[in-house]
Formats: C-alpha cells, structure tokens, sequence
C-alpha cells in the first residue's frame, strides 16, 4: 500500500484542553480506499473544528517472479 494522495487543511489553532480525532472510509475497493478525517479541538465543552483530512492509498500491483506466471 501507497499513498497515493494527501490533502490536510487546517482550519483555526487548536488551543483547547484536548482533540478529538473522528475518521471514515469514504470508500474502499479492491484496489484503492479513499478516508477522510476530521479533527476538533475541545474548548469549553464545546467542539471546534480546527482541521479536515482527506486521503487515498493504493494497493501496489506486485509482478510476477521469473518463470512464474
């Protein structure tokens, strides 16, 4: 598996007292998965978004060995 792309934007500083993390597949095939993940920062009880994510890995196609087919 690559990466075969990768795109964060950060929106605002996270100053708060913790992050929240909370990702999700998009889409997974056979030969590659899209997923995007979005970060909050805690502040006052309340959650801000402070960056997005999105990414795409591949799977790389191994080739054959000499004489193998």
């Amino acid at each position: 598996m690559v990466t075969s792309e990768l795109k964060i934007n950060y929106i605002r500083p996270a100053i708060g007292s913790a992050l929240i993390a909370r990702a999700v597949a998009l889409h997974g095939g056979r030969n590659q998965a899209v997923c995007r993940c979005d970060v909050y920062d805690l502040r006052d009880d309340d959650e801000v978004l402070c960056a997005t994510a999105l990414g795409t890995i591949a799977r790389l196609q191994s080739k054959p060995e000499a004489g193998q087919a």
